[in-house]
């Protein structure tokens, strides 16, 4: 009988608080016969009054801790998002790979703007548009406006080889620095310049970075996984090669990229390389992807993961300490219950926030899920059956006791 018998403290009523502050009779008779009205401001301080009256310094410790958390978590937050604007500002600068770049007065570049990267079908979606170097050999400007136009025919994933078609007489003296498009009959996939609107959208595919590394590998290394591409662009002066008669001729040399606005817990940073110079086999521009998962997206899986195996390992013990090693006290009440029933409608909330989360076969959720939810419905069932035979036995123990003190 003892051990489901329930102990509860005694508590501190509106009556014995009064008398513990001195009241008069009078004042104790009258809270005995005529207490304040529930929710009343009188009894909201009477009530705060009895709370706080002991334990002050406790209170205003655990206050203080839930603070610094909060200020913590904010700065964190605060953090990653400036690494965000951080990593954005490189490639808006064309500084991506840690390179100088000297910009000159016109020069020409092409500018991406990052719409969507899809880890799904494996691939980035950017829209491409011309921009040129500014007096001030800083500022980007929209090529086609008033300052600065012109036409250029725009291909993709080809190569430029020296042209070796004749040319009008007028024009012998460009013959040795004029190159086209390897396939004269390829049609471009835009042709951008004309006016500061003009833009063309890609889809790039992106694979593995690292082939021997199962945790860099796409979605199965999630959040360290690491994805490549790549996209080669030739750009031709349509109005020129008009002029030469000569389809897919007078290949412009364009300086390099850079890459505006960012992808939502994705970082994608690139490094480009032109290949005009009179020894090379080509005259193309050439732009290597990298896709990450940002440190946000790490560090929220990582928490998540050492939250999975905390709570998931503290109920195991729980479950081992009172069935295998009999400390019956701690499923006495149903608090520990309540504690592994809400673990299986809690956990899979947490894990279902993860930012770009895969599907099974990822190493986080194998590590992070498919052992958990097994492992907490069998100490949820564990912890019931215990509970039920524990309950059970005191229930015949004590008609027995009470059938022994009838006699």
């Amino acid at each position: 009988m003892d051990l489901i018998r329930r102990r509860s403290a005694p508590r501190t009523n509106s009556l014995e608080s009064a008398q513990e502050k001195g009241a008069t009779v009078e004042t104790v008779e009258e809270v005995k016969i005529n207490p304040p009205r529930k929710f009343s401001t009188k009894w909201m301080r009477q009530t705060w009054d009895n709370a706080v009256e002991r334990g002050k310094w406790p209170r205003i410790g655990y206050i203080a801790l839930g603070l610094v958390i909060v200020a913590a978590w904010t700065a964190i937050m605060v953090g990653f998002a400036h690494d965000e604007v951080f990593w954005a500002t490189v490639n808006m600068e064309g500084s991506a790979g840690g390179k100088s770049v000297n910009k000159s007065e016109h020069d020409l570049y092409i500018k991406g703007t990052l719409k969507r990267f899809d880890p799904v079908e494996r691939n980035l979606r950017i829209s491409w548009s011309m921009v040129y170097v500014g007096n001030d050999n800083k500022t980007f400007l929209p090529l086609g406006d008033r300052n600065e136009s012109a036409t250029l025919n725009v291909y993709r994933d080809v190569n430029a080889t020296k042209e070796d078609r004749p040319i009008p007489e007028q024009y012998q003296e460009f013959q040795n620095s004029l190159w086209r498009v390897d396939n004269i009959t390829l049609a471009p996939i835009a042709v951008l310049g004309m006016h500061t609107s003009d833009s063309v959208d890609t889809q790039i595919d992106f694979t593995q970075a690292e082939p021997g590394s199962p945790w860099r590998q796409p979605l199965y290394g999630y959040p360290f996984d690491v994805w490549t591409g790549s996209i080669t662009f030739v750009f031709t002066d349509r109005i020129f090669a008009g002029e030469l008669n000569l389809t897919n001729s007078a290949v412009v040399a364009v300086q390099g990229a850079v890459l505006a606005d960012s992808t939502l817990n994705w970082r994608i940073s690139y490094t480009d390389k032109l290949n005009c110079d009179v020894d090379d086999p080509g005259c193309e521009l050439q732009i290597d992807f990298t896709g990450r998962r940002p440190g946000l997206v790490i560090f929220a899986t990582i928490i998540a993961v050492i939250v999975n195996w905390l709570t998931t390992i503290g109920i195991f013990f729980l479950t081992a300490e009172a069935v295998i090693m009999r400390r019956y006290y701690i499923i006495s009440d149903t608090d520990l219950l309540g504690v592994a029933v809400t673990g299986i409608f809690a956990l899979p909330g947490l894990r279902a926030i993860l930012p770009g989360a895969p599907d099974f076969g990822a190493i986080n959720r194998n590590l992070a899920k498919r052992w958990f939810d097994p492992a907490l419905n069998v100490g949820r069932l564990t912890l019931s059956a215990g509970h039920h035979r524990f309950f059970v036995h005191g229930y015949y123990c004590g008609l027995q006791g009470l059938q022994e003190e009838a006699e």
